[in-house]
């Protein structure tokens, strides 16, 4: 009897959790209509996959076997060896997310367009705010070029030597290091002119963390030998990509 009792509970839990599994698929399905949505999805898979990888190939290493012969060798053991494919399947996805990004973001001037186009047409009443935004549209307008150079360069549609396509990519990351810092010095105006009220101004601080988060990434890119682990890379994209992703989500529920 209690068996029954409790039986339309159960298809009334299951029947509710389908429900939310299928406004959750519509949701996303939303959010994957646009580009700005599909890129900070691949964004974060990205990341996670860059974070994942070492971690993976460090198990590997814990768990090969070190022979006590006079000249060491090692044997890989079934789980090491799972361990390590799983890390070299997961950088070559990394690699290939990467690289559809940077496709879809060759018809990015188009954007910029826009951006400084609404810049002239309505540009902040601060001049200092102006100044700084003014010089973020030509930083990332700079910026897309040479990454749609040295793109197209890789894929053998341009023509440049390698060693200016390397000089391509390092510039175009130093384009995006000098938008960061042009952020930082906007958000640190706009904190100014709102002036201290006591409040929590939540965009503003989420917008602060994602900005820091993307500061060490554009250093390390921005060196030939970079600065930091893929580890660290991974867990700073996926700080920014979190927060990237959620404001997106949010946008089109």
């Amino acid at each position: 009897m209690s068996f029954n009792k409790r039986n339309p509970d159960v298809f009334d839990i299951v029947k509710s959790q389908l429900k939310l599994a299928d406004k959750k698929i519509a949701h996303l399905h939303r959010l994957l209509q646009t580009p700005a949505g599909i890129d900070r999805v691949l964004n974060l898979l990205y990341y996670l996959a860059t974070f994942t990888a070492p971690q993976l190939s460090r198990l590997a290493s814990d768990l090969t076997v070190k022979l006590p012969t006079p000249i060491p060798l090692f044997v890989l053991t079934p789980s090491s060896a799972a361990l390590n494919e799983a890390s070299v399947r997961l950088r070559n996805l990394s690699a290939r997310i990467s690289d559809v990004r940077m496709f879809m973001r060759l018809f990015g001037l188009i954007g910029m367009y826009q951006w400084g186009k609404s810049t002239l047409m309505d540009p902040p009443k601060d001049k200092i705010m102006r100044t700084l935004v003014a010089g973020q549209v030509i930083v990332n307008t700079c910026y897309q070029v040479l990454e749609n150079m040295a793109y197209l360069n890789k894929h053998a549609v341009l023509k440049f030597s390698k060693r200016t396509e390397g000089k391509m990519w390092l510039w175009s990351t130093r384009c995006w290091a000098a938008h960061i810092t042009l952020e930082f010095l906007r958000l640190e105006r706009v904190r100014m002119l709102k002036g201290n009220k006591g409040e929590r101004d939540y965009e503003w601080i989420k917008t602060w963390i994602a900005n820091a988060a993307n500061a060490p990434l554009s250093l390390h890119w921005s060196m030939e030998k970079g600065l930091i682990p893929d580890t660290a890379v991974g867990a700073f994209g996926g700080v920014a990509g979190i927060i990237g992703l959620t404001d997106a989500w949010n946008k089109c529920a």
